[in-house]
Order: C-alpha cells, then structure tokens, then sequence
C-alpha cells in the first residue's frame, strides 16, 4: 500500500515526489479555471451583479476557510493521513473509515453523470454538423475518457490539467 523505505532506516514510508512546482500550478490552475469559471457569468446573468458578485464572494470565503480548516486537520492532528478515510480511521475507528470511503466514492459517482453530460453537450456544440443524440454522444465521450481515466497519479494528470486550462484560456479569449 505504502511506497518502499528509502534508505532501509526510515519508519515511515517514502513519499514519491516526482512533480516540480510548474506540475502544481498546472492542477491549480485547471482546478480554478474548472467548469466554474466558465458557468460563473452565465449564472451571474441570471441572477445579476450584486448578487453573483456577493455569492462569488461569499463562496470564495467559504472555500478558504475550509482549506484552512483542512490544512490544519492534514498539518497539525493527522500528518501521515494520504485521504479523508485515514483521518476518520485515526479519529474515529474502522467503521467511520468505511463510511467516509463510501461517502467520498458515492460522491464520485453522483458528480459522474454530471460532467459526463457537460462534456457530450459541449461536444455537441462543437461539432453541430454531427447529427448524433445525446446517448450518443455520452458514449463517445466516454470513450475518449476511458485513457485518461487511467492517470494515477496528480504527476500524470498535471499535462492534462496544463492542456484543459489552455483550452479554457482558449474558449474564454474567442
């Protein structure tokens, strides 16, 4: 489960850190420029500028203070934790673990459906002259995800994150 010990005397497991700095930002700045930011002036339309601007606010303080309280629970109470299901197991026991792996999974496979269909409309959008229904279309999209679905590793994934926010960039700037 843990990487080997390096250097044979270390009692705690080897951390692979195989990603420089710019591997970060690339996450970061996919995560930023996620599907977010392209639905944030649709959804400010609809409900106007004072209160897109005070939810945009709000919600940015929120999601701060969360990160916040996370970095201290990761930084300070529980720093071999590598997913939320350790730091239940630590506090909470074997059936909390549980619970938690099966909440963060469940959340997984509800969001699925979501940005499947997100991704089959845009392609959609992208290519009108397609005369293809929207069952249609999830299958292709499906079947162009199945690739990168296979990335482990935030190292692996960072190019993609790198390509997704230039495609953002891209679609924003036309």
């Amino acid at each position: 489960e843990h990487l080997p010990l390096v250097h044979g005397s270390s009692a705690k497991p080897a951390v692979a850190r195989e990603s420089l700095w710019y591997h970060s930002s690339f996450l970061i700045m996919a995560e930023a420029m996620g599907m977010g930011v392209l639905g944030i002036p649709h959804a400010t339309a609809q409900i106007g500028w004072v209160w897109g601007l005070t939810a945009c606010v709000a919600f940015g303080l929120v999601s701060t203070y969360s990160s916040l309280l996370l970095g201290r629970v990761k930084n300070d109470a529980f720093a071999q934790a590598e997913s939320y299901a350790d730091v239940a197991l630590a506090a909470f026991g074997p059936a909390a673990a549980r619970l938690t792996r099966a909440s963060v999974l469940l959340t997984w496979q509800s969001i699925l459906p979501f940005f499947l269909l997100a991704c089959a409309e845009s392609a959609r959008t992208f290519a009108p002259w397609a005369l293809l229904d929207t069952p249609t279309w999830l299958l292709l999209v499906a079947l162009l995800l199945l690739p990168p679905l296979q990335l482990r590793t935030l190292h692996q994934v960072a190019w993609l994150s790198f390509a997704s926010s230039v495609a953002i960039v891209a679609a924003i700037s036309a």
